[in-house]
């Protein structure tokens, strides 16, 4: 509730974090915004972890480094909104993604690994959607099967643990939903159609901006960084759509930017926030071309 007046615009992830931290520590300023700091250190850290995996400890430490000093992301971990909640659990739900379908099923420990690594796909995907509704499994599902569709990874999916990962996925995600719709009257029509369809389709909202609105965000939001991004981001394609299937685990950081920056960007409702998903991909491409600079300076001396 917020003034008595039953609130229900957004799930109650963000809220019950925020309450957890009040009580701990006082209600007082420090302990409101402490819940948005904790997600963004917590994105800083999972950055690293994946970027770790995916190219080496300088890398990561290089990604973490982007991304935690990043202007934007820096800001909003200061912010008590839900935009860096949801969108380091959306980063949680896709690096879980293709860390998983890199490890191979067959041998005992890598199996393990990669059934852990799907869990967390389906928990973080839950938490996403308890965070901020729909777009938490809808956007990331989407962003996964862009990717595997355009690079025909179908085969690397298998085992994807659907029927243990969906009942994990409905057992966080779906007691809220099914216990708010049952107590209150009118709440489904509000929260799946006004919240959710109008919003995205309708600028009866008050947030109408032009397409091109995040390009500036992004470059801005990624300063100092930004210098590095274009080159980042011509190693990332090396060998361009000729060798797609052989940089596939590089293109899926490309299609993880481009289709979320692509979906908000038809969205006929826009705030700066928004677009907050896109930066830990974007820190990884960076840190990683950064490593890299790293080692052939070193190796030259």
């Amino acid at each position: 509730r917020l003034n008595a007046v039953p609130y229900f615009e957004k799930p109650p992830l963000v809220y019950w974090s925020v309450a957890l931290c009040l009580g701990a520590f006082g209600p007082n300023e420090w302990s409101a915004r402490l819940a948005p700091a904790l997600f963004g250190l917590g994105g800083v850290l999972l950055t690293y972890a994946a970027a770790r995996r995916l190219h080496g400890r300088q890398a990561a430490l290089a990604s973490a480094i982007v991304l935690g000093t990043g202007l934007l992301y820096f800001a909003l971990s200061r912010l008590l909104i839900l935009d860096m909640a949801v969108s380091v659990l959306m980063s949680a739900t896709l690096f879980c993604f293709i860390l998983g379908v890199r490890e191979p099923a067959g041998s005992r420990q890598r199996g393990a690994r990669r059934r852990w690594l799907f869990y967390g796909l389906y928990a973080s995907a839950a938490l996403a959607t308890l965070a901020k509704g729909l777009i938490g499994f809808l956007l990331t599902g989407a962003v996964m099967f862009l990717w595997l569709l355009l690079f025909n990874q179908w085969k690397r999916l298998r085992p994807l643990y659907l029927p243990t990962g969906g009942l994990l996925f409905l057992a966080i995600a779906a007691p809220w939903h099914v216990l708010v719709a049952h107590r209150n009257a009118g709440w489904t029509e509000f929260y799946f159609v006004n919240q959710h369809w109008a919003r995205f389709t309708t600028t009866e909202h008050g947030r109408y901006e032009p397409w091109w609105y995040f390009i500036p965000v992004v470059v801005l939001g990624l300063f100092p960084w930004t210098g590095f991004l274009w080159g980042a981001l011509r190693e990332a394609t090396a060998g361009g759509w000729a060798r797609r299937k052989e940089n596939a685990d590089q293109w899926f950081l490309i299609t993880w930017v481009a289709f979320v920056f692509f979906f908000f960007s038809t969205s006929q409702s826009k705030l700066i926030p928004y677009i907050l998903p896109v930066f830990p991909p974007l820190a990884g491409m960076i840190g990683a071309w950064l490593a890299r600079r790293w080692a052939e300076n070193a190796a030259a001396q």
